[in-house]
């Protein structure tokens, strides 16, 4: 979950600490950062730099491609997504859930690419006010030693 460690509170992340769940309370309805926002200018950051010593030190380290949402929650609190990656704003798409035993999943309408150093957000329309846990479902490339620090 290091993609959330430098996103900001408001933003779904950790604001500079590490983020160890993926559990969020949206309090409200309507269109929310899910992870990281790009109407509050806060999005995720594959290229943040610092001491080698740490697992928020992405820059020239991850790469991420995931073709699913999860929601490990009771039910899925958001309906559709909208994906902005570097300067390419996406349209609205509405999510399909599929109940997986005790997961939902809902597929993406691509692959949601972030390369080297790229910046990436995705925000959701919530629907219904409570507890989730929304996750991104795919791969995460990273180099040997940044994944040694993946504890």
């Amino acid at each position: 979950m290091t993609i959330l460690s430098n996103v900001g509170v408001a933003d779904g992340g950790g604001g500079g600490s590490s983020v160890l769940n993926w559990k969020r309370s949206f309090n409200s309805t309507g269109w929310q950062a899910l992870f990281g926002s790009n109407a509050n200018s806060d999005p995720v950051s594959l290229g943040v730099t610092g001491t080698s010593t740490t697992a928020r030190t992405t820059y020239n380290r991850v790469v991420i491609a995931a073709p699913y949402l999860l929601s490990t929650g009771t039910s899925p609190k958001f309906v559709e997504v909208k994906f902005f990656v570097q300067q390419t704003n996406y349209p609205v798409y509405p999510l399909h859930w599929l109940k997986l035993s005790d997961i939902y999943v809902a597929r993406l309408p691509g692959v949601l690419l972030g390369l080297l150093n790229q910046q990436f957000s995705i925000e959701a329309n919530i629907a219904t006010t409570g507890d989730d846990e929304p996750q991104l479902f795919g791969l995460q490339f990273v180099t040997n030693d940044y994944a040694v620090l993946e504890t």
